[in-house]
């Protein structure tokens, strides 16, 4: 019988594995594509990807990077993951989570508790990193200092007048509508956020846990 890869005991596969898996950052951006590429050795066959997926999601980095607007994206692409890969993914440390939204820095403020309870949540045993920017993109946590500090950037000011301007203007019943259509999609995105992907990550972990 011919000596091959998948004839090697299952701790030298492995170790195989760990040199030819990326050391690079993963980054995922789901507006993309709902099905992200993978590493050419998950592509090898059935029995590779069934034993590289936890080693790959586990222990790689990711950047995995949505818009608010895209969370369906994200909800697929997690339901369609392998059970090794949920486990993996689920105990990964190395994971950084950032949502962009399409609005300016004062109206994150809001939304600050709202992060911090998700950051707080039943993902933070996995020790993931959540963010949330804006278009520009700045990172949730500095907002607050941008938005205390006005007066020392001033083209945010002037915007702000410009947008007080405006408030009088012919455009003001439109502003109103997308300031609340945005405020309600943020508010609806970080809860949706913290209820899917915990509920559908962690309860296909317990699924796994009893199983064994």
């Amino acid at each position: 019988m011919p000596h091959t890869l998948l004839t090697l005991p299952p701790e030298l596969r492995n170790q195989v594995y760990s040199y030819v898996l990326p050391t690079e950052t993963q980054e995922i951006r789901f507006s993309t594509s709902v099905f992200p590429p993978v590493p050419a050795l998950l592509q090898v066959s059935q029995q590779t990807r069934e034993e590289t997926s936890g080693l790959y999601y586990q222990h790689c980095a990711f950047d995995l990077v949505l818009h608010h607007r895209s969370l369906w994206q994200f909800r697929v692409w997690i339901v369609t993951l392998s059970p090794s890969a949920v486990w993996g993914l689920g105990h990964n440390g190395n994971l950084n989570l950032r949502v962009v939204f399409d609005e300016q820095h004062k109206e994150y403020e809001r939304f600050r508790h709202m992060l911090k309870f998700y950051i707080h949540g039943s993902c933070s045993r996995s020790g993931w990193f959540v963010s949330a920017e804006d278009t520009q993109p700045r990172a949730l946590g500095q907002m607050a200092g941008v938005h205390i500090n006005r007066k020392n950037h001033g083209r945010s000011r002037a915007e702000d007048e410009g947008l007080a301007l405006r408030r009088r203007g012919t455009h003001y019943a439109m502003y109103r509508a997308r300031r609340k259509e945005g405020r309600d999609a943020m508010r609806t995105a970080l809860r949706a956020i913290y209820d899917r992907v915990s509920q559908s990550l962690w309860a296909r972990c317990e699924l796994l846990r009893t199983a064994k």
